[in-house]
């Protein structure tokens, strides 16, 4: 029996075939030494970390993450979506994963955060970055750095070439600089909501209208926007499928 299969067959004795209950991966920690557990292959790892999906308890798949360095890189490697409660989960991303969506809804950000995000999610191709309308005059990062804005959607852009659906709505510090950065990069858009991103101008939709999958754009109170705006996407590749 090979290690991988002794590790299954521990975890599934305590909670059965389909690993529906839970258990800490800290018990199996315990129950398997060090050295054994050392001698697990990446892909070892990574089929017992997969199996933990069915587990009823996410803490199961956190503690996976403190075992050692290997559980910890593998656990990234795999791990395909994050919906993020705090800033901190930006901050401690690993340098490279394989994320391909991730949500900071609501959550308070700046330039920096945007920057780890572009460094660490190549594979990225969901990201939602929606503030609350309620939220956005209060808008103040606890660093006192300012939120978030065409610094920070650039890097975003260089970093994640992937990316098919956007939402920055309430974003009140991304301007054209950044909206261009992204149609000029990530040319497999096919959603971006610009709603209520007030510095937005023509020139974004200029650069937006050259998207050849792009499908549904929002640009609800984009105020700077005008009818020459609202041309170069009738006349850009856009045209026959763009929804707004």
């Amino acid at each position: 029996m090979s290690l991988v299969q002794h590790v299954i067959k521990l975890w599934s004795k305590r909670v059965g075939a389909f690993w529906l209950d839970s258990l800490s991966a800290l018990t199996l920690y315990r129950r398997i030494s060090s050295n054994e557990m050392e001698k697990l292959s990446d892909n070892e790892v990574g089929e017992v970390i997969k199996r933990l999906k069915y587990s009823r308890d996410r803490r199961d798949r956190k503690t996976c993450r403190g075992i050692n360095t290997q559980w910890r890189r593998v656990y990234w490697s795999i791990k395909e979506e994050l919906i993020v409660f705090n800033r901190r989960a930006i901050e401690v991303l690993p340098r490279t994963t394989h994320l391909s969506r991730l949500s900071a809804f609501n959550i308070d950000l700046n330039d920096s955060h945007l920057e780890c995000i572009g460094k660490s999610c190549p594979y990225l191709q969901t990201l939602d970055l929606t503030m609350l309308e309620q939220a956005r005059s209060t808008h103040t990062t606890d660093d006192g750095l300012e939120p978030f804005g065409d610094r920070g959607l650039v890097a975003v852009a260089d970093g994640c070439r992937e990316l098919r659906d956007v939402s920055l709505r309430w974003r009140q510090r991304v301007g054209d600089i950044g909206v261009s950065a992204l149609a000029h990069s990530c040319h497999k858009l096919v959603e971006l909501d610009l709603g209520h991103c007030n510095r937005i101008t023509d020139e974004s939709l200029k650069a937006i209208s050259q998207l050849q999958v792009l499908k549904n754009l929002y640009l609800q109170n984009c105020r700077l926007v005008t009818n020459s705006g609202v041309s170069y996407l009738a006349n850009g590749s856009t045209s026959k499928s763009l929804r707004m």
